[in-house]
């Protein structure tokens, strides 16, 4: 699934109780292409309550599967401790959809793209938000913006697709929110 999760825009991270070492040959042997972290001293799944109260011995943690959203809010979760308590594929897709259909405008993009841009309160609910848009201005994709503050003009970069840098166009304000228009054209 993870090819579907980055072709979407999605992210994978595992946290075993294992060492680095450990999970990166774990990594390596399924061809996983996401970050598997250690907490082998189980200092987070102690504080957490995520471990598995019947192994006093290993203490292992209780096999949990967490759904974020783009703001890092938990969406949804299933405890694995019955193997029936895993999320089945289709499950983790629905909701991804949940998300999707929530956080994104162009989820039905005829109704965006009859208008140009979703209204700037539409979608993720964040003070400071980027739309990228096609040379047309008609809306593509939201994201949640984090970092210093844009000008018209300025070069916006998203690491997270490997397609460059794009050009901020124009910047839509509310009294509790900022948009940032981008586009590739003139880069």
């Amino acid at each position: 699934m993870q090819d579907e999760l980055q072709s979407e825009y999605g992210r994978i991270a595992v946290v075993t109780t294992d060492t680095p070492e450990v999970n990166g040959a774990l990594r390596a042997g399924l061809g996983a292409r996401f970050p598997f972290l250690s907490d082998a001293s189980r200092e987070v799944a102690s504080s957490l309550d995520l471990l598995e109260l019947t192994d006093a011995r290993h203490r292992p943690f209780l096999p949990y599967t967490f759904v974020l959203d783009s703001m890092l809010h938990i969406e949804r979760f299933w405890c694995g401790f019955w193997y029936w308590g895993n999320p089945s594929a289709h499950e983790l897709r629905e909701s991804l959809r949940e998300i999707t259909k929530r956080q994104q405008p162009t989820f039905e993009p005829q109704a965006v793209w009859a208008r140009g841009t979703a209204p700037l309160d539409a979608g993720l609910d964040a003070p400071a938000i980027w739309i990228r848009e096609d040379s047309q201005g008609r809306e593509i994709w939201r994201g949640v913006h984090d970092g210093p503050a844009l000008e018209e003009g300025d070069t916006h970069s998203h690491g997270i697709d490997g397609k460059g840098l794009w050009l901020v166009h124009r910047i839509e304000r509310s009294p509790d929110r900022v948009a940032y228009h981008l586009r590739r054209e003139g880069l």
